[in-house]
């Protein structure tokens, strides 16, 4: 049976526009389908098409709307510019003007596919989502039920929220003892209860914590978003947590907020409960969710704007001063070219401190000009996949597998693309030609490989990390860490997964590596950004490799993110409908 969209081809005029990548074939069939529907031409109109097609395709490009400033440059600023592409929002706004039946303005009563909200063209359905999430996040800042809490790798977001927890979970007058931590991925779900646990225990923080409480932490659940909603894509309705049937817990902490999408923040304050609490943490500098909107970053703007909500932690208890990492990261995401430039030159501190703990370490490579060092860096990759392929054949005990993958995650290589020499599969391809007979067939002892959907019956989250393993008996199996210790898997079981030798950047987020190697490509490219490169570089524990030539990386430090969004503008403003209670009535999460 043939589908709305098979059903048509692409009009002729928009072929230009598809393959100069400004619209999305399907994108276009869509909007085809929606102006045919109400009697209108895209022959006849093809800029009307364009702008809709390019807000019908945002979840693609991250954006939650189309600026029509911006779209107005867009034209003249493709590899071959648009004859006749519209020179301004005025010309703009007149040609989505002329079909009320498709594009209509808020608060008009008519019900329409598209809403233009002055220069902001949307999809209803990211404008319904932006909406809500305004107008929920600021009720709940205003009820104090709400705490969002920001910083960089190593600031001190986990003691906040460890001590925030601790006062709840004993506090005389509203106790809360029904928690959930869950993030936009399993493992760093799985990185943050580790990271709670290590701060609890840590004596040099000071959180005093009873048995009871301590005990009632760790047994805390621990899971993704889509697992506290119960989400289940064969469903009719996908998501079995919503306002008609909210979650459980009193209080929520979602980590990695950053990586949230608009549409997945939407569906979290839609199962809330009307009671429950919610903390918010992330780090705003990071990369933003592959998918539209920029959640997080978009609540720190809006509390820059008027008396911040927002907690932001400062503090530099993983990079230390000297570090290079620290160093760097802060030329980068400062934006400042020219620090970055003497920060990859600079001379840092070598062997170990005082107390004999090694300084950590740090190699620029130029791709281009050094080659000798690009062959050390790929030797040293590939003598730590030969250790790896070494040390998983015949493991028996947990403590030993343990003691694997903890070796697994002592280096790894992270590439801001997928493809090429330098990408994901160039990296990924040659180690496993240069292991040799040792990477003979798929599930080879050793390999290092990353699960790519969630699997609930294995107990498995997209982004967990695991090794083909084998035992005395030579039967093969994959290792991963699990909630009650080390999980294994027979490989005829497993969902579908990746060799990670090298992964991207993205899928880095929420992980740690004693040692990074960050890798760029020779070129400008317009998904290596300042927050990519930022992301990347604070992977680092400690120590760091950068492959890329001096020119991309200034490049992207001077190339911040930007995403086309009205949620903090929406929030602020929804804030300031009620500057009599500002600053916030004491909220319940205060520490």
């Amino acid at each position: 049976m043939r589908t709305a969209l098979q059903s048509f081809s692409v009009p002729a005029s928009m072929k230009a526009l598809i393959e100069a990548e400004i619209v999305s074939r399907d994108a276009v069939l869509g909007v085809n389908v929606l102006m045919h529907s109400v009697g209108v031409s895209v022959e006849n109109d093809p800029w009307l098409c364009t702008a809709l097609a390019i807000a019908l395709g945002n979840p693609e490009s991250g954006n939650s709307c189309v600026d029509l400033s911006a779209l107005s440059t867009l034209g003249s600023t493709a590899q071959t510019p648009i004859s006749g592409w519209p020179k301004n929002s005025d010309e703009w706004r007149k040609i989505l003007a002329t079909h009320p039946q498709l594009i209509t303005v808020p608060d008009s009563g008519v019900v329409a596919p598209f809403i233009l909200d002055n220069d902001s063209l949307y999809s209803a359905k990211s404008y319904s989502e932006e909406v809500y999430v305004a107008a929920t996040l600021a009720t709940m800042l205003l009820e104090g039920r709400l705490v969002v809490v920001s910083g960089g790798p190593g600031s001190g977001k986990t003691t906040s929220i460890a001590k925030r927890l601790v006062n709840l979970m004993t506090s005389d007058t509203s106790a809360v003892d029904d928690v959930a931590l869950v993030a936009p991925t399993g493992l760093a779900a799985k990185r943050m209860k580790f990271a709670l646990a290590n701060a609890l225990a840590n004596p040099e923080l000071g959180i005093e914590v009873s048995p009871d409480v301590d005990d009632m932490i760790a047994e805390i659940p621990k899971s993704t978003v889509h697992k506290l909603l119960r989400y289940n894509p064969s469903n009719r309705r996908p998501y079995g947590r919503h306002a008609g049937d909210t979650v459980d817990h009193e209080l929520v902490i979602v980590d990695e907020v950053s990586m949230m999408p608009l549409s997945m923040m939407a569906r979290v304050l839609d199962a809330l409960d009307e009671r429950a609490l919610l903390i918010l943490v992330g780090d705003q500098d990071q990369l933003a969710s592959v998918e539209s909107g920029s959640v997080l970053a978009d609540i720190c703007a809006a509390s820059s704007q008027g008396p911040e909500f927002v907690e932001t932690m400062t503090g530099k208890f993983r990079f230390g001063e000297g570090s290079p990492v620290a160093a760097i990261s802060a030329a980068v995401n400062g934006g400042n070219a020219d620090e970055l430039a003497k920060s990859i030159r600079a001379t840092y501190p070598q062997g170990g401190d005082e107390k004999g703990k090694p300084y950590p370490t740090f190699r620029w490579v130029d791709p281009e000009t050094d080659s000798q060092g690009l062959k050390d860096v790929a030797r040293l990759v590939l003598q730590h996949a030969s250790e790896l392929c070494a040390r998983a054949a015949h493991v028996e005990s947990d403590v030993a597998i343990s003691e694997l993958l903890a070796f697994r995650e002592s280096l790894q290589v992270v590439c801001a693309h997928r493809k090429g020499k330098l990408g994901v599969s160039g990296w990924n391809s040659s180690i496993d030609r240069k292991l040799g007979t040792r990477a003979r067939g798929q599930w080879y002892v050793g390999r290092p490989v990353m699960v790519l959907v969630n699997d609930y019956v294995n107990d498995l989250s997209n982004g967990d990390i695991g090794v083909i393993c084998s035992d005395e008996d030579e039967n093969v199996f994959a290792a991963f860490h699990g909630d009650d210790g080390i999980r294994r898997i027979a490989v005829s079981k497993l969902p579908p997964v990746e060799t990670v030798h090298a992964l991207t950047i993205h899928k880095s987020q929420g992980s740690e590596y004693g040692h990074t190697i960050v890798v760029l490509p020779t070129t400008a490219s317009r998904i290596v950004t300042r927050e990519l490169v930022y992301t990347g570089i604070t992977r680092a524990k400690p120590d760091l490799t950068i492959v890329a030539t001096e020119e991309v990386l200034q490049e992207a430090a001077r190339t911040p993110i930007r995403r086309a969004t009205g949620l903090a503008n929406r929030l602020f403003t929804a804030l300031s409908e009620h500057k009599d209670r500002w600053p916030f009535k004491e909220d319940s999460l205060a520490h």
